[in-house]
């Protein structure tokens, strides 16, 4: 596969080579299908995935099968990358595992995160390990690491 993929936008514009046509469209694997419900294709994909800001990118790999025509596609995915969660001056390396299926709102994924965290001042920094869960498609995910602080400022 040869294009570009944005999760979480409108704008994915996706060119597959041979059987498929050029994809512009509202949703990330919209297409109109030249093959049957039985192809599937063994798909390795690298680029960038912006989760949710500007700033925050990843280098994401991805292994698996895709079948354009079935909702049941899953990856194998691997996402080295930084992590800017609530502010500019928290920055996380994070390391992300897990599966991922383009046309479900139920892709979960295992998240190791290093880095500094100020949870609530600009003078309290820590070092923080987490380990979470993450979806990238749900409306839910967009404050990833909701938490009761156990510690004061």
């Amino acid at each position: 596969m040869f294009g570009t993929m944005n999760l979480c936008s409108h704008h994915d514009c996706i060119h597959l080579r041979h059987r498929y046509r050029y994809i512009c469209s509202s949703n990330v694997w919209d297409y109109e299908p030249m093959f049957t419900d039985i192809d599937t294709y063994v798909v390795v994909m690298f680029g960038t995935m912006n989760l949710c800001s500007h700033h925050d990118t990843y280098v994401v790999v991805m292994f698996g099968t895709m079948n354009l025509c079935s909702h049941h596609d899953t990856y194998v995915v691997v996402m080295f990358g930084t992590m800017n969660l609530c502010s500019h001056h928290d920055t996380y390396v994070v390391v992300m595992f897990g599966t991922m299926n383009l046309c479900s709102h139920h892709d979960t994924y295992v998240v190791v995160m290093f880095g500094t965290m100020n949870l609530c001042s600009h003078h309290d920094t820590y070092v923080v390990v987490m380990f979470g869960t993450m979806n990238l498609c749900s409306h839910h995910s967009s404050n990833v690491w909701d938490y009761e602080p156990m510690f004061t400022s």
